[in-house]
């Protein structure tokens, strides 16, 4: 027995494996190891598993689940190229990446009737954890479905069809190269458990490794304001004059201070001491923030040098001491995304995750240049995206044509991503967008249509064609509708869900195993349930909808026109300007639980302010909300019915950066300046406002004055956008029900400043005589 073990050394048999490719490569130097030997780990039919002695728990892990597939997938003698030998040794072993330079992460190597698995393990990687490369037990598993019939599309038993005394047809080398190195899926579900999500997830060829992995994520929100609880002027930033040591957004530290700096870095230290085999940190990245006050931050002169320069610094540090651990961080777009300047390339076995707008963009050109700045200096990059939007629901998020092709795009531009869905939803919803990831991911030239085909034969056998219709009719929902609303008020609508019911109706008298479609069908029938409810309230709004158009005025400038005459601040447009000025009219903004109430703005300006007047409809006059106080007894404007204004810059890079204005109906106002990740809210003295409830015309008006030198603040070539918005309070007991309504210019967020309207200054006079003819306004 002995001398049938002692074969002779493996590297033996790769070295010659490799030799008998059309490019040499000569593997190993120096005499094999003559007295290492090979563990039998299964003998059955005409063949045989074995491993090396001494493997580590990945290659017996590999070898286990190798004889377990065989045993399912073999019940007569192996053929193997057409014939049917005496003996087939599968060898399973790990092989070291400095000696044994494969192509891909692992290789299936064949010598006439040795067949040899072998891979890239990580040092201390364990089989079922998902940080690091187990690339022995991915070779098994792209064995198992390449060559001896088995395939894999979802969790679980149900989730693989094994097919039976497949014929082995083996090249004399294969060794794939993934489109991608970092390849993910989450190990959470609603409907396995996490041992289950994991196995499937290395059957799926996914792989992080352990550079992409953080053993720890350092932050200091949430936990620095109470730690230097009385050290504001030692350890924080300075925002408007002031040291600021309290939650997010006013959690910074001020990073030009040693103090900062050595409490950091004794901190990552002593974090890494405490931890076994710590190889990757993730550095606070989560939230905006913009640059300190501070002479020495100041000098930085962005916040990308001032936040990626000191992580760069603290980086350098931890490596005098830890010469190989990695570090990860990411953009906030907006705030830094930026290699700093002279920094390139930055300190080494850095990653960062840069967003590419998926799935809400379909033009992921934009950003290719950030990707290509960051990998210029060294940077490993990776894909940051959000699976589902918004993040929080569980309704089904169904484009898997897409997912194939923004992995396509970005091929080349990034490692991959550590980003998915199915963490909260049944997983029979995310069911395919998993496989479509993982498959484009490993193979980012794979057919797409194909992909989606071969999943629903394999899911929903005897249905494939009607779940084919029922994900093409889902993915079709998903375009033109604003991302971050409600569903059921968009891409979900009851009206929009009934033909791809009846297709689920159809496949389910035709599937003939239903595990996959039944948990898909009760979930629908969940999502199909909420709809109905607000079925007539969404027909409402589609009414309503017809009379606006979102898309109308999204290319055009509103131009107010000037005037010389003087406006009284009385709340009533009597002025003969005001009869000829440039109207707008707001559309809803969201779904109006209730009847829409029309709204108007007239907008006119002089030299030295922008005037606004509203007109707010309103059917139930007694319910207008006003005069609430806060407990200081000043106005709560909130709990008001109100009207708000907000001027942004065109600049894209200051999206977050731009002025509010609010009112209610009595005239009450105050101002808030937006800066990235903060706001500051405050009573603005130049601005004149007045309010009117008038219950027999039954609507409140508004008129107001916004100083020019206002909107110069953050634009000053008074090239701007403009954001109006009304809204509607909830009411006492006896009012309209669901009275909560808001409007505006389109269907974008209050606080989105790059969905609000382009707006200048016209030098065009309003005349102030009569028979003065309509103006082409906005919304006509």
């Amino acid at each position: 027995m002995k001398s049938f073990i002692r074969i002779f050394h493996t590297s033996l048999l790769l070295g010659f494996l490799f030799q008998a490719e059309a490019n040499p490569v000569n593997i190993f130097s120096g005499r094999p190891d003559e007295s290492a030997s090979l563990k039998r780990i299964a003998s059955r039919l005409n063949y045989e598993v074995l491993i090396p002695d001494g493997v580590g728990e990945v290659v017996q892990a590999a070898a286990a689940e190798l004889k377990s597939y065989l045993e399912k997938l073999y019940d007569a003698e192996i053929s193997l190229n057409g014939k049917i030998p005496e003996k087939i040794q599968f060898i399973v072993t790990a092989v070291p990446e400095k000696t044994v330079p494969l192509k891909g992460e692992f290789a299936i190597l064949n010598d006439s009737c040795r067949i040899v698995i072998c891979g890239y393990d990580d040092a201390d990687a364990l089989p079922w954890q998902m940080r690091g490369r187990t690339g022995t037990l991915l070779g098994v598993y792209y064995f198992l479905q390449k060559y001896a019939g088995a395939e894999f599309f979802a969790p679980g038993p149900k989730g693989e069809k094994l097919g039976k005394n497949n014929l082995l047809r083996l090249e004399k080398y294969d060794s794939p190269v993934p489109s991608y190195r970092v390849r993910y899926l989450s190990p959470s579900s609603r409907s396995f458990h996490e041992s289950e999500m994991i196995r499937f997830y290395k059957k799926m060829l996914c792989s992080v490794p352990c550079w992409a992995w953080p053993d720890f994520y350092y932050t200091v929100r949430n936990s620095w304001n109470k730690r230097f609880k009385d050290r504001e002027k030692e350890m924080f930033a300075i925002y408007d004059g002031r040291y600021y040591n309290a939650d997010y957004p006013f959690h910074m530290p001020c990073l030009s201070k040693p103090e900062v700096f050595n409490t950091m870095l004794h901190d990552i230290l002593g974090m890494i001491a405490a931890r076994k085999n710590c190889k990757t940190i993730r550095f606070f990245s989560d939230t905006p923030v913009r640059l300190c006050e501070c002479p020495e931050c100041r000098k930085s002169g962005s916040v990308d040098n001032w936040y990626y320069g000191y992580m760069n610094r603290l980086a350098h540090a931890v490596h005098e001491k830890y010469p190989e651990m990695n570090f990860m961080t990411q953009e906030k777009y907006g705030f830094y995304m930026h290699v700093p300047e002279g920094m390139k390339p930055m300190e080494k076995n850095l990653a960062i995750e840069i967003k590419t707008g998926f799935p809400a963009a379909r033009a992921y050109e934009h950003f290719y240049p950030l990707f290509e700045e960051w990998k210029a200096a060294g940077v490993k990059t990776l894909i940051r995206y959000y699976a589902r939007i918004p993040l929080w629901k569980d309704y089904p998020c169904v484009y898997p044509r897409e997912t194939a092709r923004h992995f396509k795009q970005m091929q080349g531009r990034a490692e991959g991503t550590r980003w998915c869905d199915g963490s909260r939803v049944v997983y029979a919803q995310c069911a395919l967008l998993n496989y479509m990831q993982a498959r484009v991911m490993f193979n980012a030239d794979m057919d797409a249509e194909a992909g989606i085909r071969r999943f629903c034969s394999l899911a929903y056998p005897g249905a494939e064609a009607e779940m084919t219709e029922y994900y093409r009719v889902m993915e079709n929902l998903y375009y033109g509708y604003e991302h971050w609303m409600n569903p059921l008020e968009g891409a979900l609508q009851y009206e929009n869900l009934l033909h791809p019911r009846k297709l689920l109706e159809a496949a389910s008298k035709k599937v003939s195993d239903d595990s996959w479609l039944a948990p898909l069908k009760k979930d629908f029938e969940r999502v199909f349930a909420e709809a109905e409810k607000i079925r007539d309230v969404m027909a409402e709004h589609n009414r309503i909808m017809k009379g606006f158009d979102p898309e109308l005025g999204r290319s055009k400038i509103i131009r107010p026109t000037r005037i010389h005459e003087k406006i009284e601040m009385d709340g009533l447009d009597r002025e003969v300007c005001w009869k000829d000025a440039y109207t707008l009219k707001l559309f809803p903004n969201t779904t109006a639980y209730s009847k829409f109430q029309n709204s108007s703005v007239k907008l006119t300006f002089d030299k030295d302010f922008m005037y606004f007047f509203v007109t707010a409809e309103e059917d139930e006059p007694q319910y207008i909300q006003c005069g609430s106080k806060k407990k200081d007894g000043s106005p709560n404007i909130w709990a008001d019915d109100h009207f708000e204004v907000m001027i942004a810059s065109r600049d894209p890079a200051k999206s977050e950066e731009y002025i509010h204005f609010a009112f209610n109906p009595a005239g009450d106002s105050f101002h808030i300046r937006h800066y990235p990740g903060r706001k500051i809210q405050y009573i603005d003295s130049r601005i004149s406002a007045k309010g009117r409830i008038d219950t027999k015309r039954k609507c409140w008006t508004l008129e107001f004055a916004v100083p020019r030198s206002a909107i110069r603040e953050i634009c000053p070539g008074e090239e701007a956008k403009l954001g109006l918005f009304r809204t509607r309070i909830l009411t006492p007991e006896g009012a309209e029900k669901y009275r909560l309504q808001r409007s505006g210019l389109d269907s974008g967020g209050y606080n989105n400043s790059l969905k609000y309207k382009n707006f200048e200054f016209s030098e065009a006079d309003i005349s102030n005589g009569p028979g003065r003819p309509p103006q082409n306004n906005l919304n006509d």
